[in-house]
């Protein structure tokens, strides 16, 4: 669940990006919405000079004439998404491959053992008796 801002007067909700009027007459880019010490507040920022740059502070919603509403604009790939990456699915993807490169990882030290110490013994029991006499 994702908090919307929306306009008091008109009801319209407010993209990022867009121009935010302050009560004191000063016009802010709308940067987002930020819970903070159990509030909403509004993200804004608002071009100083070249030197400064961009300044950005918190205000409240009302000093915009504005107020936050919860709403679902959680789209369904964003969902997705998230689950494959951060949930269970996506969990089991990392855990199934550190078990299969430690299986990998497994198999080369038992490969070796198998190919100093018991090769004559293979080969004797599969009857191929010019192996293992170095013919």
């Amino acid at each position: 669940m994702r908090a919307i801002l929306k306009i008091s007067e008109t009801g319209t909700v407010v993209a990022e990006g867009a121009q935010l009027h302050h009560k004191d007459g000063t016009r802010w880019k709308f940067e987002g919405i930020v819970f903070h010490k159990g509030d909403h507040f509004v993200k804004v920022s608002r071009f100083v000079n070249r030197h400064i740059g961009r300044m950005v502070k918190l205000y409240m919603p009302h000093l915009f004439g504005c107020h936050v509403e919860a709403g679902f604009q959680i789209t369904f790939r964003n969902s997705v998404h998230r689950v494959l990456t951060f949930g269970t699915l996506g969990e089991m993807k990392n855990q199934t491959l550190i078990l299969l490169y430690a299986g990998v990882l497994a198999l080369i030290p038992l490969a070796l053992f198998e190919h100093y110490h018991l090769a004559n013994h293979l080969f004797d029991m599969l009857g191929n008796k010019s192996a293992t006499k170095g013919d």
